[in-house]
């Protein structure tokens, strides 16, 4: 009896001790990569700089910490003792209210940058880009998220922040127009645009297209190291090796679609969609930590560890602990969601920096690979909804579909 109660006294302290150690480790994480940006805002000398690094240090910390601390306290270990709203309801709270956060950010940025280098026209253009694109993140999250778990009723509000929820909803209502067909189609046309447009800057040379990128020539933008020869050409190899297969990719996806129900083995293959996951999520996780770099204050041997880490570790953990039982489950998505959302928020402003000086054919790929992810992930959710032995068979074709 007595053996039995001092294991479990064991248990709790060791189990006490881990969740203390978890919210540490984040807690200094978060103080770090704010007091890393403050201190690289006050080395630089231009305003617009300074900008630069307030956003996306600051603001990837202060996301960080309103998700784990505020929103999602019990993914560190401590306890809600109130009846709190569905995971889903305060997801979508989380990724709206930083959504609007982020856009603020962003528009401050581009406006900046167009008082001192821009035009009107191109300023506008890079905003409206940017500020589609971070909405539109988070309304695919929200119908993600909604396929795995209770959506829940949202109680009625007022005030800024329902105005917040409400205008980030409108601007990523594009998602729900982007079926599973029509994100492939112009998913696949983009990329394939991609091949004749130029893939580098045009600021002192002819930059090369696309076709030149399949066949080796080397872009800028194709890799975020300078100064390391072998990181710089590895990088460069598995960029290229990349387009390659996204190419591929599009080309295939644009004959299933358009021979109809023939392709349909294609674009709801399972294994096809995640490997889309894989080549999209690092696109944005290696060119998001470029702006980090960007102040060469990170050795870049440490920069390529912390891309491979968020490249590869999120894909790691979601495969390992979605198995679990369901709660285990949506707390590992969200836990994965709530590490990549300011990576994703990052992105656009760099995607909108190069799209204006003059790269078209990478944001054309890019945006590509991204609603091709989209939509074959749409087309795998179709099969399951028709397979699903909860759903009636209205055509004897279709059950007999899903039964072969």
């Amino acid at each position: 009896m007595n053996d039995s109660k001092n294991i479990s006294a064991s248990n709790s302290k060791h189990a006490f001790l881990v969740r203390h150690a978890r919210r540490f480790m984040v807690a200094a994480f978060i103080f770090a990569l704010a007091g890393l940006g403050i201190y690289e805002a006050s080395e630089e000398r231009e305003l617009s700089l300074r900008l630069l690094d307030v956003g996306v240090y600051v603001g990837m910390a202060v996301t960080y910490g309103f998700g784990f601390f505020w929103c999602f306290p019990e993914f560190l270990g401590t306890t809600v003792y109130m009846d709190r709203r569905t995971l889903w309801l305060r997801w979508s709270d989380f990724a709206r209210l930083a959504a609007a956060f982020a856009i603020t950010i962003v528009a401050i940025a581009i406006l900046w940058g167009a008082i001192e280098n821009l035009g009107p026209a191109l300023a506008v253009g890079s905003l409206i880009l940017a500020i589609i694109f971070i909405a539109a993140s988070v309304v695919a999250s929200e119908e993600y998220m909604g396929r795995t778990m209770e959506r829940g009723t949202e109680p009625p509000s007022s005030g800024w922040k329902a105005v917040a929820r409400k205008q980030t909803g409108h601007l990523g209502s594009i998602v729900r127009w982007l079926t599973s067909r029509r994100a492939l189609l112009v998913g696949g046309a983009l990329l394939l645009a991609s091949v004749l447009l130029p893939m580098d800057l045009s600021l002192f040379s002819v930059p090369p297209k696309g076709y030149e990128i399949l066949f080796g020539a080397d872009a800028k933008w194709g890799t975020t190291y300078s100064y390391h020869q072998t990181l710089a050409f590895l990088d460069r190899h598995l960029h290229n090796w990349i387009y390659r297969f996204d190419i591929v990719l599009a080309v295939g996806c644009l004959i299933a679609v358009l021979i109809g129900r023939r392709g349909d083995g294609l674009r709801r293959n399972r294994l096809l969609a995640r490997v889309a996951g894989v080549a999209a999520l690092y696109e944005v996780s290696n060119k998001s930590l470029f702006l980090v770099g960007l102040s060469e204050s990170l050795p870049e041997p440490l920069l390529f560890a912390i891309s491979t880490v968020v490249w590869i570790a999120p894909i790691v953990y979601w495969r390992w602990r979605v198995r679990g039982v369901p709660r285990e489950s949506n707390q590992a998505r969200l836990t994965v969601m709530v590490l990549l959302l300011p990576v994703f928020f990052v992105f656009p402003g760099f995607l909108s920096a190069i799209g204006v000086l003059g790269a078209l054919g990478y944001v054309a790929a890019v945006m590509g690979i991204l609603l091709l992810w989209w939509g074959l992930v749409q087309s795998e959710w179709e099969w399951t909804e028709q397979c699903s032995p909860s759903r009636p068979k209205v055509k004897q074709e279709r059950e007999e579909q899903c039964t072969a």
